[in-house]
């Protein structure tokens, strides 16, 4: 009963969070997070943080706030105080990498890597990942472009396809970010229920403006029009983004006409 509770509460906040209604969707998460911690996940409440740190950077950028809801988020869950495996250390370095603290991050990877041995630290993908946000954090793309690439390769089919065409389209390769971006949106892994709801639309717009960077209009109204479609409803303050994409396409098709 609580699996189904917890399962429903996330499928609200991942629905609502995709498209943009930010209310909804942490409602949502905060919901599952008190359904899993019935379940005895004691540090549930500090995953729902997690969740608002990156609402917080990923759509309002407003990595102050994100940082600041980590602060205070793992004094009153004493994160700091759990045991090792349950101190959530790729989920904190990747909100403080995003959020622009990779001092931050790099300090919370060395005592990763101290307190958890490596034969009890699971597949090798995420600690591979975590490094490679902290050097996309420094803007060394091609350092997070590599390790991207390995915590692909040695985990799963796609987990960090996102980091890794963010990472090439910020080191200046737009033919690579295309080609993993539209990778990532034909893959049918089920793990992307877990990403989707904070990539789903930057990747649509982002493709959108990339394919009309290179003067192909068919391809950047598909993509600007997903995007629209996806954000209809979006909260008021993700409004001012749509309206931009909707004008573009506007221009797009006067054009093309």
């Amino acid at each position: 009963m609580l699996a189904a509770r917890l399962w429903i509460a996330l499928d609200s906040g991942y629905s609502d969070a995709v498209q943009g209604r930010l209310g909804g969707g942490r409602a949502g998460f905060r919901a599952a997070a008190l359904v899993d911690r019935e379940r005895g996940n004691r540090r549930a409440l500090f995953d729902y943080a997690l969740d608002e740190a990156s609402f917080a950077t990923w759509f309002l950028n407003r990595p102050n706030d994100a940082v600041q809801l980590l602060d205070e988020a793992g004094k009153r869950y004493d994160i700091a105080g759990a045991p090792p495996l349950e101190r959530r250390y790729y989920e904190r370095i990747r909100e403080y990498a995003r959020a622009g603290r990779p001092g931050r991050a790099r300090a919370l990877m060395a005592e990763w890597e101290s307190a958890i041995p490596p034969d009890q630290r699971g597949p090798p993908g995420p600690i591979l990942a975590a490094h490679g946000l902290i050097a996309f954090a420094e803007a060394r793309f091609d350092s997070a472009i590599a390790l991207f690439r390995l915590a692909n390769d040695s985990s799963c089919e796609r987990c960090w396809l996102q980091d890794l065409g963010h990472a090439y389209d910020l080191d200046g390769s737009p033919d690579s970010a295309i080609a993993v971006y539209e990778r990532d949106l034909t893959s049918a892994d089920a793990t992307r229920i877990f990403t989707d709801y904070l990539w789903l639309a930057s990747i649509y717009k982002r493709l959108g403006e990339l394919y009309d960077a290179r003067g192909d209009r068919e391809k950047a109204l598909s993509y600007y029009g997903k995007f629209v479609v996806l954000w209809q409803h979006a909260d008021p303050e993700l409004q001012p983004r749509v309206a931009q994409v909707r004008r573009r396409i506007v221009q797009l098709s006067a054009r093309k006409g």
